[in-house]
């Protein structure tokens, strides 16, 4: 005999993981159709209103259900990352006019607000972004190629156009590069970089995969097109 678990208060619920953990589980819920943040923008700027959203969290294995936010029209919250024990979340309040980052600290059952940043225009979401290790908001700004975190610092580097922020690891950060070969069509590759300088320390063909854990799995491909 199968074991089920009755976990109930949800309305549309997907649940994924968390990724870099095995006990929590997330499900995001909307009002409305938009399911990103590219997608409530659109809604924002022609009809001047979004419905809301929120995203509740299931730890495992005792099915527990938390909610650290209320649904609330013009607040779009994007779907948690773990940090070291917490549960961060950034929301984008455009009735505040702000950018947020939030802590979740399940046994306190608290939400602590680290960051707000002014939000000035309506593109200044896109591409927006929390990552770890440490935890930082940040924008793969593409157009410029560049790479940018706003917080808990304000740093610009150079990268390239197909480049894509992972993660990070104290002065280190892995980005994701992909490219279309001739031979195998598309490929990814990681590029290692210098948090402070965008100097690349390494790059090479493969991915990083974060596990339930907590660790990343560094798997090297070989391919004809990369030396």
């Amino acid at each position: 005999m199968i074991t089920i678990k009755n976990i109930e208060g949800f309305t549309d619920a997907y649940p994924d993981q968390v990724k870099g953990t095995n006990e929590w589980y997330y499900c995001k819920q909307y009002r409305g159709s938009a399911r990103d943040l590219c997608q409530v923008i659109g809604i924002i700027e022609e009809d001047g209103r979004y419905p809301g959203s929120t995203c509740k969290l299931i730890h495992y294995p005792d099915g527990k259900v938390y909610q650290p936010f209320e649904m609330k029209a013009d607040r779009y919250i994007e779907e948690p990352v773990y940090d070291n024990g917490k549960i961060a979340f950034l929301v984008v309040d455009f009735g505040k006019r702000r950018i947020e980052v939030y802590h979740f600290l399940p046994k306190e059952e608290e939400l602590v607000l680290l960051a707000e940043v002014p939000l000035e225009r309506n593109e200044d979401c896109d591409q927006l972004n929390i990552k770890t290790a440490p935890l930082m908001l940040c924008r793969d700004n593409f157009y410029k190629s560049k790479f940018e975190i706003i917080w808990p610092e304000k740093k610009e580097i150079s990268v390239g156009a197909k480049e894509r922020i992972m993660f990070g690891d104290g002065d280190t950060l892995f980005m994701k590069e992909w490219e279309l070969l001739p031979e195998t069509g598309y490929h990814e590759y990681v590029v290692v970089r210098d948090r402070n300088t965008g100097e690349v320390r390494e790059r090479f063909s493969g991915s990083m995969s974060h596990m339930p854990d907590g660790s990343y799995w560094k798997i090297k491909t070989v391919d004809k097109g990369f030396e």
